[in-house]
């Protein structure tokens, strides 16, 4: 999370959809509950990531991260969504 606030001026968007499918690959290697203190700032930047004028691919990797966080989630996380 911190590296994408740190450098997203320097970005392609090649290294965002990295970027995101490499945090979908620690959600489902560890499959355990975010915490609150991550999973507010992640759900900020995947819903950016749905931005219209973004590319197709960086939809897609977001959906799939955000599927990936709900199968770990509970009812009461949903809402930081």
């Amino acid at each position: 999370i911190y590296s994408f606030e740190k450098n997203h001026k320097q970005w392609e968007w090649s290294d965002l959809i990295k970027w995101i499918a490499g945090l979908k690959s620690v959600c489902e290697k560890y499959n355990s509950k975010i915490s609150d203190e991550v999973l507010i700032p992640i759900s900020k930047r995947l819903s950016q990531c749905l931005n219209p004028s973004l590319p197709h691919g960086i939809h897609l990797e977001t959906l799939e991260l955000y599927d990936a966080i709900l199968k770990q989630s509970t009812i009461e996380d949903i809402y930081m969504l």
